[in-house]
């Protein structure tokens, strides 16, 4: 039997889990996205070639063609979450114009 040192990691333990949870359920939302066969594929490669995850790519993805719907009716860009830092979005556009357009050409 090994002798563990005091405050070393146990595992993923079921308060780990609990607290992960309760988390989870106070600061996000799921949803379920349906795309057409060979997407998954597509987002997964470019997200692999920018080193990001495909949640934040979709969220960027999404969080850019709000603020270009807002910029083009006239509407001041809202901020999702002013509060979080770590989720506030700018008030410019997420991807630069060379990303958009590589972006459009891969979807193509």
């Amino acid at each position: 039997m090994t002798n563990k040192k005091p405050g070393a990691y146990a595992g993923y333990t079921e308060a780990r889990k609990a607290a992960n949870a309760k988390y989870e359920a106070e600061t996000v939302e799921r949803i379920s996205l349906v795309l057409p066969k060979g997407k998954k594929a597509v987002i997964k490669a470019r997200t692999e070639k920018t080193g990001q995850s495909v949640n934040s790519f979709i969220n960027k993805a999404i969080n850019e063609k709000i603020q270009r719907d807002d910029l083009k009716s006239g509407q001041e860009v809202q901020e999702d979450h002013p509060e979080d830092p770590a989720t506030t979005q700018p008030a410019t556009l997420p991807f630069t114009e060379e990303e958009r357009a590589k972006i459009d050409l891969d979807l193509l």
